[in-house]
């Protein structure tokens, strides 16, 4: 079993331009709450904005040791990857799977954290969420609840939580040893989105994760964890639409200020996990992990979505929430 020690916080980016206040905030909450895992930015800049924007970083005041891999780094590490192969035919296929996109940059950060537990955060994460004043109480089989507030208006405050302790407390230990307040089944729904396809059910201003009842082997490894989110989380693009088009004020889609705020929520490990969200993540990269898609299309959490189904692994989410900036 890992402890902090082996620790890594990832940051993937390709706006390095806008990644130091997001460096910033979360040292300061892993500072505050007692912990100290190493920070890694990840890159996928081009050279021109790495050499344009890479001073910002430099000027980036830290408590904890900062690192960074862009352009340079990630070309010296394939060259050694490169150098430790027997069959020169096979460096397309490594430089492939590290070439620039989502899942690229995502593979970088599973082999640097190779070893270890890693937490991951997109570079427009924050480590604090929105919730509503009264929290309400869950049905028998949700586990979280949110809806649409108006923002800035009264109604809702930022919460904290200590996002490091919550995945210590379950990643890379089997289900026996996982805290009693964790439900357990099956797999999540979502009411509002269709997980199988990422598809919208249609503008809807409050949904629930509700939890399929089912048996959880007690020595299953949880591999995989995430956190719940506030702001933007769950709004579809087509639903910005339809909120526009249902707002005869509205000049400009820019000018939406609809944002998702958390009513309530508790921690769950599921056998299935179509809820999979990589930019919320962390794993237990102890002994490898599947590689991401190199692609620039964003369905790199369906690898751990399917991943995750095989027997004897689980996912679960903690007791913990984060809040996702509007870019």
């Amino acid at each position: 079993m890992q402890d902090e020690d082996d620790l890594s916080f990832a940051i993937p980016t390709n706006r390095l331009r806008d990644v130091g206040e997001t460096v910033e905030q979360y040292d300061e909450h892993f500072w505050r709450n007692g912990h100290s895992p190493q920070i890694i930015v990840f890159d996928d800049s081009t050279p021109a904005n790495q050499e344009k924007y890479f001073p910002r970083l430099e000027k980036t005041k830290t408590h904890h040791d900062l690192y960074y891999v862009g352009p340079r780094e990630k070309e010296q590490f394939l060259a050694y990857l490169n150098s430790r192969l027997r069959d020169k035919r096979l460096e397309s296929l490594v430089k492939s799977l590290f070439r620039p996109s989502y899942g690229g940059n995502r593979n970088y950060t599973l082999m640097y954290t190779l070893g270890g537990l890693m937490i991951s955060s997109d570079d427009d994460m924050r480590p604090y969420c929105l919730v509503e004043y009264s929290p309400e109480s869950l049905g028998d089989d949700e586990v979280c609840r949110g809806r649409l507030h108006k923002s800035g208006e009264n109604g809702y405050t930022r919460k904290s939580f200590d996002i490091t302790a919550a995945f210590l407390d379950v990643l890379g230990k089997r289900v026996g040893e996982v805290p009693d307040n964790y439900e357990r089944g099956e797999v999540l729904v979502d009411t509002a989105m269709d997980l199988e396809t990422n598809a919208s059910k249609g503008l809807t201003r409050e949904h629930a994760l509700m939890l399929e009842r089912g048996t959880v082997p007690e020595n299953s490894l949880v591999k995989i964890a995430q956190t719940f989110r506030s702001g933007t989380n769950d709004i579809d693009e087509t639903d910005f639409l339809e909120m526009f088009l249902e707002d005869e004020k509205q000049t400009s889609l820019d000018t939406l200020n609809d944002v998702y705020v958390l009513v309530n929520f508790r921690p769950a490990v599921t056998r299935k996990n179509w809820r999979m969200d990589c930019g919320v993540a962390a794993y237990d990269n102890t002994f490898g992990l599947p590689p991401f898609f190199p692609t620039r299309l964003r369905f790199e959490d369906y690898i751990y979505r399917l991943w995750v189904q095989q027997d004897g692994i689980v996912a679960a989410h903690v007791d913990a929430a984060q809040h996702h900036m509007k870019r």
